[in-house]
């Protein structure tokens, strides 16, 4: 049987669209993702808070909202990981203390944001932090592990570290104002 060339183009030109239809866009890219920050330096605290969107999948997707510091990618667990990292060599990347919490307009499912197949939802990552005057840095917020599960089986999924990469936040001088008198 010999196949003609457009009808092979045909069928490679509907798998492509079908494709393009059918699997979800890179999750998120430098303009997607919007950055908020700010800190009062003289008592060692800052805000960190990631604005961005998430859906259009062809099933509901399930997003954690509490997130867990130094959860590495791939541990695909009920959380979304987060560090905090320092802005110079010898600084504490585990310094202080820090919660981090996802926040949507959505449905909550046993503790996850429910994303409607087809539909998308803008979500917001809101992480305080507070370090000691030892641990006085410049430090950024990142994403490290942001599970999702997918459909009514709940299959468990998470985006990888290219997909992530833009998921930070700039950095945020923490430095402690001495009395100098």
């Amino acid at each position: 049987m010999k196949i003609s060339i457009p009808f092979a183009l045909g069928i490679f030109f509907a798998a492509f669209l079908f494709m393009l239809y059918t699997a979800p866009a890179q999750a998120f890219n430098k303009d997607q993702v919007e950055r908020y920050s700010f800190s009062k330096s003289e008592t060692g605290q800052a805000v960190y808070i990631l604005s961005f969107e998430l859906g259009g999948y062809s099933e509901d997707l399930y997003i954690p909202i509490v997130g867990e510091r130094d959860l590495a990618n791939g541990t695909r667990k009920n959380r979304f990981g987060f560090s905090l990292q320092p802005g110079y060599p010898n600084g504490h990347s585990d310094a202080g203390e820090a919660v981090s919490l996802m926040i949507a307009k959505a449905e909550v499912v046993d503790g996850h944001y429910k994303i409607p197949a087809g539909e998308s939802v803008a979500f917001k990552i809101i992480s305080l932090f507070k370090v000691d005057e030892a641990e006085a840095d410049t430090y950024k917020f990142t994403v490290t592990e942001l599970p999702f599960f997918v459909g009514d089986e709940r299959e468990a999924q998470s985006f990888n570290p290219s997909e992530l990469k833009y998921m930070h936040s700039s950095f945020e001088e923490l430095y402690f104002e001495r009395d100098r008198s």
